[in-house]
């Protein structure tokens, strides 16, 4: 099977996020292999999954606290 990426090598998988809240709406994007979405039988089994999630190396994730943010609309 061809990938719909084939004839475009240099396109990267981009996912596109909103967050809203009672402040304003918040949108960025997040770059993901593409290999991640598939698997040979297109199911995942519940177990599966949370083992690969957690086997995620901790460095891999971002955490901040936003303090002091005053904004007015």
């Amino acid at each position: 099977m061809a990938s719909c990426f084939s004839s475009h090598p240099n396109v990267i998988p981009s996912l596109q996020v909103a967050v809203k809240n009672n402040i304003d709406v918040f949108y960025f994007s997040c770059q993901y292999p593409i290999s991640m979405l598939f698997v040979e039988d297109g199911k995942m089994e519940r177990q599966v999954f949370l083992t690969t999630w957690k086997e995620i190396p901790n460095d891999s994730e971002a955490q901040f606290q936003i303090k002091d943010c005053h904004l007015s609309s």
